[in-house]
């Protein structure tokens, strides 16, 4: 099926094992997701593109297309962010990560990858919660995160919290770890009711 889209996915070159985010896992994940890409019949970008990213994604398709479109400029973010971040700090102490808006958690597996293969380092993380609107979204991000070597290492709890930011109360992020990593990565454009409610809360609790 040829694909007529405005804007093409540019291929990427992963032979030679030259992994472009620096972790198999998410090379993997990538050239799956522009393969089943490349054979999506659809007339233009705007018909793919998940609402630039804020759908709330109900089809298998769309997770599909996400990653293929949008997984680079996370992790290049993300991993930018982390660099600025003195993560030594989070070493050795029980650890609780909250990924608000999770989608297909990119954010939590950016972090547990970026630590695992460029820091060479361990985290703790005695429990995740991905908190996300979208019920098959959340399914797939608890697959990939349990695809991770950090995560194995750990055999961390996962809470699936399935709903959107102004239904969450102060009980389901209650935490008795030593230390909490809360990522915020893909709720920059959040209504101002969601972002009222996440003030409200007690992130420190």
């Amino acid at each position: 099926i040829k694909t007529k889209i405005i804007e093409p996915v540019p291929l990427i070159d992963f032979s030679e094992n030259k992994f472009i985010f620096n972790s198999k896992m998410i090379d993997d994940l990538y050239q799956e997701s522009l393969s089943i890409f490349k054979s999506i019949n659809n007339t233009n970008m705007a018909a793919i593109n998940c609402d630039r990213g804020k759908e709330i994604i109900i089809n298998e398709e769309s997770l599909v297309n996400y990653m293929a479109l949008y997984l680079p400029m996370h992790m290049a973010k993300l991993y930018d962010l982390f660099a600025g971040i003195d993560l030594s700090n989070y070493y050795n102490k029980n650890i609780t990560l909250y990924d608000w808006g999770c989608g297909q958690a990119m954010g939590s597996i950016a972090l547990l990858e970026y630590v695992e293969n460029i820091l060479k380092e361990q985290l703790n993380l005695e429990k995740i919660v991905l908190i996300e609107p979208s019920e098959l979204a959340l399914k797939k991000a608890e697959k990939l995160i349990k695809k991770t070597n950090l995560y194995k290492k750990c055999n961390s709890d996962i809470v699936l919290i399935n709903k959107d930011l102004n239904s969450i109360n102060q009980n389901e992020i209650i935490s008795d770890s030593n230390m909490s990593i809360h990522i915020f990565s893909n709720v920059l454009d959040i209504t101002d009711e969601n972002k009222a409610n996440i003030i409200d809360l007690d992130l420190l609790t």
